[in-house]
């Protein structure tokens, strides 16, 4: 699941300079890929047959950006970085 939340900001005071107007903040989970290979055995001939798969696992680490849309109609993309959560602490809605 990722998150995003959206803010209108006010309007400035002068008209003439470019402002912004609403900023987005997204934020996406980060999931940690594993290789698994399973071994499933025939009861009759004993011969193994090994299967490959790769699974992915969320971590507590969580992408940030951030999209400021000006009022000229221009946007403008921030990398907030990678933020840890802790396991113990549930994180606020």
């Amino acid at each position: 699941e990722s998150q995003k939340l959206t803010y209108k900001l006010p309007e400035s005071q002068n008209q003439e300079s470019v402002h912004v107007s609403r900023r987005v903040i997204e934020q996406f989970p980060i999931y940690q890929l594993h290789r698994i290979v399973l071994r499933k055995t025939c009861r009759l001939c004993k011969q193994a047959k090994y299967i490959s798969i790769i699974v992915s696992k969320q971590t507590t680490r969580f992408k940030t950006k951030q999209i400021d849309h000006m009022s000229d109609g221009s946007t403008r993309e921030i990398d907030l970085g990678i933020h840890s959560i802790s396991k113990n602490i549930n994180p606020r809605n």
